[in-house]
């Protein structure tokens, strides 16, 4: 995962913002970049871990 920021031109101080949230999927023998909307990886990464984390507590029951 990448992420582009951008510096905030004006400011007293040394700041950026966030500007895009990238993703690489790879298919077969080719990558392709992806911009993808920040909220939306982070609820997904949220439900792969609860995902996870209830396939790990059923396993060791």
């Amino acid at each position: 995962m990448d992420s582009d920021s951008e510096a905030i031109t004006g400011a007293s101080c040394v700041a950026h913002r966030h500007v895009a949230t990238f993703i690489y999927l790879r298919d077969g023998g080719s990558t392709r970049m992806v911009s993808v909307d920040p909220g939306d990886l982070h609820t997904a990464l949220e439900h792969d871990r609860q995902t996870s984390d209830s396939v790990m507590a059923s396993r060791s029951e």
